[in-house]
């Protein structure tokens, strides 16, 4: 079994801009931290209808 960090170095990223927009997640409510993280403003997530989110 691969441990966490081999696992981890295996993934190949996806720019942030490219996974909110597959979850619908408008550009005013995305706050990106370089390519590959990023914040989604707080405000706008509590306005959305009650879902499960996987973090």
């Amino acid at each position: 079994m691969a441990s966490d960090i081999e696992i981890a170095q295996a993934a190949t990223p996806h720019p942030i801009t490219q996974i909110a927009d597959k979850l619908q997640i408008p550009d005013e409510a995305l706050e990106p931290y370089g390519r590959i993280k990023g914040k989604v403003n707080l405000n706008w997530l509590l306005e959305q209808p009650v879902r499960r989110v996987l973090v």
